[in-house]
């Protein structure tokens, strides 16, 4: 099956409040979009789309490269400052080879704004898109292009619904359907529905995949076909629907094609955010707040997930929406039950001194946690300044809760680096089987870390004012509290009662009480000093 594309999220440095006037025509970004070509780039060709308020208006296109000015080389192919929005970039290849890995190795890198976004074209392939932007950044529709709406006129939450129906038509091959749903309301990284695994009782039926009133706005829908026929018409008169409110869009998804993409609704309905919450990034795989503001948080983001609580709640294992939730490939534990056993519930970064998060600025982070015990349970704070696949993280302390049960820890202070894009992680561990602090307990092999939970938050910053600060502070973003030595752990086996935690617990074990000579015989359990 074809690879899906990555709906990224973006940002912007100067949304600070929700008292701001919402943008208008002033709002402009600049756009470049580099190419590195194989060893064909006459083969390459590439368009960029607004598409705004479910427009595809094309505002870029390149192609006919020859051999001397672009083979194996990074080309900038697009440079402009223009009106923010909403945008879809799409790159072809005329043999179907695309950019890598046969005849070198290319890509290509669109930078938005303050942002950058690589992208591959694998072989084999002949076209990907990409789509990035704000909806709610789009220019209002009006002949002068001047808003005529105030930003407490515009729908709330709890106001403005719509109803959206799919119907899926399917051709005789049903196994080869997916589909996804996209907000779009910022930068269509949240998914709303999701569709596969459909058997041969489908073939040739219609079937509702979809069915719910939702907040008004902008979304896209993307169907996609592993074989690349489409649903329309070597094997079946297949089609879908996409009921928006009133409206109908129809598509026949003629072949040959893997996938098609349609983007409906209106950008101006999209719901006013609240810049302080955290949205779900699915290529970071975390949560993240979109925009600047005093704290960042994912208290309020729910319900999400089996839990039907906020984002971050629980672990993987229990239903976490997105789990595990972390930058890296860090796993949740998976012992213990929910409610009772270690678990993040939330995350949030607070500044300190009453302002918005910026640079060498002191900031706090507050987690929601479950402890099974006080004393066996530590937390551990951390950040990096290089938040992807690869951060590196930092201790800011560790912190013991004072019992078991829901509480809110608070870590030391640390001074935010000079970086715009920014992640912290909460780790909580059973001290008897992960002594140490460490920024994934379940990394030490099978059987670690299995009562842990380890979540990540990724946040914006303001650089903007950094060159203020002193030279000294400058020097020093690192936590202004030190983090604490190891601990030396008294262990009392003879406490453990339950016995998943006993052979967890690195001192312990779970046998019988009664032993004769060398012989253990049948007896009741419990938890004794490893032998």
């Amino acid at each position: 099956m074809t690879a899906f594309p990555t709906f990224s999220n973006f940002s912007c440095f100067h949304i600070l409040s929700r008292s701001q006037s919402l943008p208008t025509a002033l709002t402009n970004v600049e756009i470049k979009i580099e190419i590195t070509f194989d060893n064909y780039p006459e083969d390459t060709s590439w368009d960029l789309y607004n598409t705004c308020n479910g427009d595809n208006e094309k505002i870029g296109h390149g192609g006919d490269y020859t051999f001397s000015e672009a083979a194996g080389k990074t080309v900038p192919v697009y440079d402009k400052t223009i009106h923010d929005g909403t945008f879809k970039f799409m790159i072809f290849d005329e043999y179907g080879d695309g950019l890598c890995c046969t005849q070198g190795k290319g890509g290509y890198t669109i930078f938005y704004g303050l942002d950058n976004f690589p992208g591959t074209l694998l072989n084999p392939k002949k076209n990907d898109y990409y789509m990035f932007g704000f909806a709610n950044k789009c220019a209002p529709v009006s002949p002068t292009n001047i808003p005529t709406y105030q930003p407490t006129s515009l729908p709330t939450v709890s106001s403005t619904n719509v109803q959206i129906k799919i119907v899926i038509l399917f051709d005789q091959y049903p196994a080869d359907i997916s589909w996804i749903l996209y907000d779009n309301c910022v930068g269509g990284k949240m998914i709303i529905s999701s569709g596969n695994d459909y058997d041969v009782n489908f073939a040739l039926q219609p079937d509702e995949v979809y069915d719910n009133s939702i907040h008004d706005g902008s979304f896209v829908f993307i169907i996609f076909d592993a074989y690349g026929d489409g649903l329309c018409c070597t094997h079946g008169d297949g089609s879908y629907t996409i009921f928006y409110g009133d409206k109908k869009i129809f598509s026949d998804f003629k072949s040959p094609n893997f996938y098609e993409a349609k983007l409906f609704g209106e950008a101006i309905k999209c719901a006013v955010s609240q810049t302080n919450k955290a949205l779900y990034d699915s290529s970071l795989g975390v949560p993240k707040c979109v925009a600047v503001d005093k704290t960042c948080t994912t208290v309020g983001t729910g319900p999400t997930g089996e839990l039907k609580g906020e984002l971050l709640i629980g672990k993987d294992i229990w239903g976490e929406a997105n789990g595990s939730n972390t930058l890296d490939t860090c796993t949740d534990g998976n012992s213990g039950e929910y409610g009772v056993a270690e678990s993040v519930e939330a995350i949030s970064v607070r500044a300190v001194e009453g302002e918005v998060l910026k640079s060498l600025g002191k900031v706090r982070v507050i987690a929601r946690i479950f402890a099974y015990a006080g004393e066996v349970d530590r937390v551990d704070f951390f950040y990096s300044s290089t938040p992807g696949p690869n951060p590196n993280w930092t201790l800011i302390s560790t912190e013991t809760p004072a019992e078991g049960g829901i509480a809110n820890l608070v870590s030391g202070e640390y001074h935010l680096p000079d970086a715009e894009l920014q992640a912290v992680r909460v780790s909580i561990r059973y001290v008897n089987e992960t002594p140490d602090s460490t920024s994934c307990p379940t990394s030490a092999g099978a059987g670690a870390g299995t009562f842990s939970d380890v979540d990540d938050l990724v946040f914006l910053v303001d650089t903007t004012s950094s060159g203020e600060t002193s030279a000294f502070a400058l020097s020093q973003p690192g936590p202004v509290v030190l983090p604490e030595l190891s601990e030396e752990l008294q262990m009392n086996c003879a406490e453990v009662l339950e016995s998943d935690r006993c052979k967890a617990a690195i001192d312990c074990e779970w046998r019988s009480d009664s032993i004769i000579g060398d012989f253990m015989i049948l007896g009741k359990s419990s938890c004794h000093p490893a032998q």
